[in-house]
């Protein structure tokens, strides 16, 4: 397996060095091995670790939880399937929350169109003012 500098990590993921060494920093990622002349070198794990920190991140995830999972996940492969299926359900619950909220907003908003007059609106609106 050929192993890449940080810099050719950073460039392969499109993250910045500065962000992976943060992920470092934080846990998020193991300490890399090192060349004789002290450089860090990263495997292939290196890009499935980060994939796996972006697509979470983008579901919401905050780093921390990100970094519980990934210690799970490298604690074995029964661990590690449960701890996936932990990950998707909690996020289909907060998914589910979301959905509840955008939906009494939606009916908020809805009424706002659809129940008040122009002067009821433009008195809605002063109530944001500060005076």
């Amino acid at each position: 397996m050929k192993k890449m500098t940080r810099g050719q990590l950073a460039k392969q993921t499109g993250l910045t060095t500065a962000t992976i060494r943060f992920y470092e920093d934080e846990g998020l990622l193991p300490e890399p091995e090192r060349s004789e002349s002290g450089y860090r070198l990263y495997g292939d794990e290196y890009l499935t670790m980060i994939q796996f920190i972006q697509d979470t991140k983008a579901l919401g995830y905050p780093l921390s939880r990100i970094g519980d999972t990934l210690r799970k996940l490298s604690d074995g492969p029964e661990l590690a399937v449960e701890a996936i299926r932990d990950l998707v359900r909690e996020q289909i619950a907060g998914i589910e929350r979301q959905e509840r909220h955008l939906a009494e907003v939606k009916l908020h908003l809805g009424r706002l169109l659809s129940e008040y007059d122009d002067e009821a609106v433009r008195e809605y609106m002063r109530s944001f003012r500060r005076e």
